[in-house]
């Protein structure tokens, strides 16, 4: 084999793909100890010295060289992570197997049988087992009709094992999923990791794979059911709002049939946009399994994207999308477009739930609300999973009042759904939060002093009456008076009226800028959304007079 003795020449190195060709053409010509089969072979044992070299240089076209499957016997081995062997009968393949061995160990690989199996096949059936050797004493064993091996981490046998390969992978997501969610990771790091960590288990195969949907919702079921036992997810929760951006009241989440359909969608895309000759044929396939009516991955691709509102005109080599409006999208953008869809069409969910969504719908289109009102979920990355769990079944109204008994849970025979507290309003989310008159002097008293300190003590340091903030979970409360050369602020001290009738004259809080000659009044509420207005004016009418008092102040 004067081939091998050039690949064993410890002087040989390859530098470039000229080099190469001559090592082929040396081959070529030397047929006479090897057939057209072991050509096959010849280019994966070459594809170990040349595995650096740019993908786009393919030596062996260039030479008329190439692979070829003969009819009749055909014999081929798998190995990991390399493309099979194919050889015409089983003694050449016996042959170009310890050719193989000794190729690899020439470059410093060590061949390793338990990870190879060898499959026989006449006329398209598989052939009884057998073992086939490869020198020393060691032998392949022959893959059978029930056994598979993996190929790029993917079952096969004669073929793919599409279902196999599903439930191992569902098998092993699971388990990540279950290890993540049990764990004392905070919420936002729980997330990251199903996405990160567990996911991939999945979309690693979506590329190859065709899989039913029914399959992969209920996969998703699983992960949402592993979610709830685990105390971060209501039972009743927005599906939508749990995929939907933190930045927007979700969770972040990713679902298994999403990713399968966004990656379909993109593999189609990059196939139709794809150059290569070798990819060609792949698409010359799956364009007449379109023709013919047959399953096909454009096909799939075609009503996934029609599902979120995208035309895909699959044609080679400028694939492009066409949106509801005749608006065109190039295909480097179509991926993008497609996942900005999928979230609008989650919004639009949530926005139709009379329940869950409300709340939320109702921050989204508040034109006086900060945009940023959810950031909590996306920048404190420690809280854990119970707080935003918390934080979720307020949004949705999943708490357990008489309104949500009754109405939505359907678990309270008793008509009755006047507030437990107050004996008053509705016991619903919306009166427990600002409306029971029981907790004004309590609950929300606290609330209010909670949330009012921080505004007051930033005020403080940006004016230079303290050097730091403390945190917003700090007991410290503020003193009545802080004193400066040029500033003094008033934290809930009354104002004593000389000129005017004054009730209401305890402001929440009072700063008074010597240099500049002003008083800032500081007061605050926690109104509902929908009186917000109304709360608005009950507070300018309420310190009216109060203002008009401190109008008449000397210097002020």
């Amino acid at each position: 084999m004067t081939f091998f003795r050039k690949l064993r020449s410890p002087g040989l190195k390859v530098y470039s793909c000229y080099i190469l060709q001559i090592l082929v053409i040396e081959f070529h010509r030397q047929q006479s100890e090897f057939s057209r089969a072991d050509l096959g072979f010849v280019q994966e044992t070459i594809s170990l010295v040349y595995q650096d070299l740019p993908k786009e240089i393919n030596v062996f076209d260039a030479v008329g060289l190439g692979s070829k499957v003969f009819p009749g016997v055909s014999s081929t081995t798998g190995q990991n992570n390399k493309s099979p062997i194919y050889a015409a009968s089983e003694a050449k393949l016996e042959r170009i197997m310890k050719g193989v061995r000794n190729a690899m160990e020439d470059v410093g690989l060590q061949w390793n049988e338990r990870k190879c199996a060898v499959v026989h096949v006449r006329r398209g059936r598989l052939q009884e087992p057998e073992e086939n050797g490869i020198g020393a004493g060691e032998a392949i064993t022959s893959l059978r009709e029930d056994a598979q091996y993996k190929f790029l981490g993917v079952l096969e046998n004669v073929k793919q094992q599409d279902g196999l390969v599903l439930e191992q992978a569902e098998k092993e997501y699971l388990k990540r999923l279950s290890v993540v969610w049990s764990s004392p990771l905070s919420d936002y790091y729980k997330v990251l990791a199903t996405n990160q960590f567990a996911l991939p288990v999945m979309s690693y195969f979506m590329w190859t794979q065709v899989w039913p949907i029914a399959d992969l919702q209920r996969i998703d079921r699983e992960t949402r059911k592993i979610m709830v036992e685990n105390g971060a997810r209501h039972p009743l929760a927005s599906t939508d709002q749990l995929y939907i951006p933190r930045s927007s009241g979700g969770r972040g989440l990713k679902s298994v049939e999403s990713e399968y359909k966004l990656i379909k969608i993109k593999a189609a895309v990059k196939l139709c946009a794809n150059t290569d000759p070798t990819l060609k044929l792949v698409r010359e396939f799956e364009e007449r399994a379109v023709d013919k009516g047959r399953r096909s991955m454009l096909k799939d691709a075609s009503g996934f994207a029609r599902e979120l509102g995208i035309e895909l005109e699959l044609e080679h080599p400028e694939p492009v999308g066409r949106t509801e409006e005749g608006e065109l999208v190039d295909k480097k953008k179509i991926g993008v477009f497609a996942k900005k869809a999928l979230y609008t069409k989650r919004r639009q969910g949530i926005e139709e739930q009379r329940w869950q969504g409300k709340l939320v719908a109702n921050r989204w289109q508040d034109d006086q609300l900060d945009r940023s009102c959810f950031s909590l979920l996306c920048e404190w990355r420690t809280a854990p999973t119970y707080t935003i769990a918390a934080l979720e079944e307020l949004y949705q109204q999943l708490l357990p009042t008489k309104v949500y008994s009754t109405r939505k849970a359907k678990t309270s025979g008793d008509s009755d759904v006047r507030c437990r507290l107050c004996g008053k309003g509705q016991e619903s989310v919306a009166h427990v939060l600002a409306g029971c008159s029981a907790l004004a002097q309590t609950a929300y008293l606290t609330r209010h002093n909670a949330a009012f300190k921080i505004l007051f003590f930033e005020l403080l340091r940006d004016h230079g009456l303290v050097n730091t903030v403390p945190p917003w979970y700090s007991p410290t409360q503020p003193k009545p008076i802080y004193e400066g050369e040029k500033v003094t602020a008033y934290w809930d001290v009354p104002v004593f009226a000389d000129q005017t009738e004054v009730r209401a004259n305890r402001i929440d809080g009072r700063i008074a800028d010597k240099a500049r000659k002003t008083v800032t009044l500081l007061e605050m509420s926690y109104p509902w959304v929908d009186n917000r207005d109304h709360k608005d004016e009950e507070k300018i009418m309420k310190y009216a007079p109060l203002r008009l008092e401190l109008e008449t102040v000397p210097g002020f």
